[in-house]
């Protein structure tokens, strides 16, 4: 199975909210940054249970091979989700919260309904430009500081999208060799925009 060619999970982290929150207050980029990750990761769970719906309704799809490593993609990214919802206050996150689960939900969808090599260079795109998103708020904030266990949180989230990307490259690399068409070309640049909005 497809599924079988991914790396192993890497596995759930810890984070002591009541420090971060002990921590305020945060210099006056990190809200609006962290108000920008909260609005990410909406739009990552809604991507993987969009994704996770066409894997399941339609088995005979090649994307019903890949429901345990999407599962297992959709749980880290709840509990980033969770992670941010409870760091910041409730009016500090994205007010625009229906409109990200909706495109994330119609971006995994229709990802999936194209296709596994639709579907892992969509993740490839997306978990890219998240990391580097990540690593510029991280560079940020100095190791050991006031505010580590709010850098440590952002690391932790940021490990776990890069195995996201390896997971693809690894699922892509181990499937057949089927350079993307003019559509998923276009497809993973709509992913790039989209992810950079």
């Amino acid at each position: 199975k497809v599924s079988e060619c991914a790396s192993v999970p890497s596995g759930l982290f810890r984070f002591d909210v009541e420090e971060i929150r002990r921590s305020r207050p945060f210099p006056k980029w990190v809200v609006p940054e962290l108000r920008t990750d909260h609005a990410g990761e909406v739009g990552a769970v809604m991507i993987y249970v969009g994704a996770y719906v066409v894997a399941t309704v339609i088995p005979f799809l090649p994307m019903a091979a890949e429901r345990a490593a999407i599962r297992r993609h959709l749980i880290a990214e709840s509990y980033h989700l969770h992670a941010f919802e409870s760091v910041l206050l409730p009016n500090e996150q994205s007010f625009l919260r229906p409109l990200w689960a909706l495109m994330g939900f119609v971006l995994g969808a229709l990802s999936a309904l194209m296709g596994r090599t639709a579907y892992h260079r969509m993740v490839q795109a997306v978990e890219t430009y998240v990391t580097v998103h990540y690593q510029e708020q991280i560079a940020r904030l100095p190791e050991g500081g006031r505010h580590g266990t709010l850098r440590a949180l952002l690391v932790a989230c940021q490990a776990d999208e890069i195995h996201h990307r390896q997971d693809a490259e690894a699922s892509l690399s181990c499937g057949p060799d089927d350079p993307p068409s003019l559509l998923v070309r276009l497809w993973m640049w709509v992913c790039a925009v989209g992810s950079a909005a």
